[in-house]
């Protein structure tokens, strides 16, 4: 599963200048390439993939229908108190 995140600086911050050289820290290229220890897909393309990740060309992916979720809803539920008890 591949989980989405956000990063931001608000604009309250107490030193904000810090924040935003952090946060580039964060999406650097030395940063990423260190992280590929944790075999999270890096979000900067110049960071490498860590060795037996796929690319992630080559994963099928999902997108869910809200309409289709909101409907099924109920049936959802209760499946998953029939498995969980």
């Amino acid at each position: 599963m591949l989980a989405q995140t956000c990063l931001f600086v608000s604009k309250t911050a107490a030193h904000p200048d810090a924040a935003r050289l952090f946060a580039n820290f964060l999406i650097s290229e030395e940063y990423q390439s260190i992280q590929q220890s944790t075999g999270a897909y890096p979000s900067n393309s110049l960071a490498p993939l860590a060795e037996g990740i796929p690319p992630l060309q080559s994963i099928k992916t999902y997108s869910p229908n809200l309409d289709e979720l909101v409907a099924t809803r109920g049936e959802v539920i209760d499946q998953w108190r029939r498995i969980m008890g």
